[in-house]
C-alpha cells in the first residue's frame, strides 16, 4: 500500500541522530524507486517533535519547511543524521487553535488508537 498511497506523512516523535540516520541497514519502504518503476505513492512529509520536512521526489531528499518556536536551524542540523535542504521561506510552526485541538482530542485520537494504542494513550490518554 505504501507505494500507491499518494501522500504518506512520516511521523517520528524523537528527532535525534539516532533515529534520523543517513543510512539504514534494512529498507522496508523506500522513499523513491528506480525511474522505470511506476510508483505514485511515497513520502510527502516528515514531522518530528522539532520540525517539518517535505520530501522532494526529483532531488530524492527532504527539505526543511518549519521548525518549532523553541528550535533553531543550527540545532535541527545538529540533531538530524541526514543531509537536507532548507526552504528559502522557512517559518516557525503555528500553534493549533482550539478547534484543531478539539478535533485531535475528540476525533483523531480515537482513530489513531485503533492502530497505535500505546502512542494514543501516551499522547491523549485514550
Amino acid at each position: 500500500m505504501y507505494f500507491v498511497v499518494p501522500q504518506i506523512i512520516l511521523f517520528r516523535e524523537e528527532h535525534s541522530p539516532r533515529t534520523l540516520v543517513d543510512k539504514v541497514e534494512f529498507i522496508s519502504a523506500p522513499g523513491f524507486s528506480d525511474e522505470n518503476i511506476y510508483r505514485p505513492g511515497g513520502p510527502k512529509f516528515l514531522l518530528t517533535n522539532r520540525a517539518l520536512f517535505k520530501f522532494n521526489k526529483q532531488k530524492k531528499r527532504f527539505c526543511l519547511l518549519k521548525i518549532h518556536n523553541n528550535e533553531s536551524l543550527e540545532n535541527i542540523i545538529k540533531l538530524t543524521g541526514f543531509k537536507f535542504d532548507v526552504d528559502d521561506k522557512i517559518t516557525n510552526m503555528s500553534v493549533p487553535n482550539k478547534t484543531r485541538i478539539d478535533i485531535l482530542r475528540n476525533k483523531i485520537s480515537y482513530m489513531v488508537s485503533e492502530f497505535y494504542p500505546e502512542f494514543a494513550d501516551k499522547i491523549w490518554g485514550v
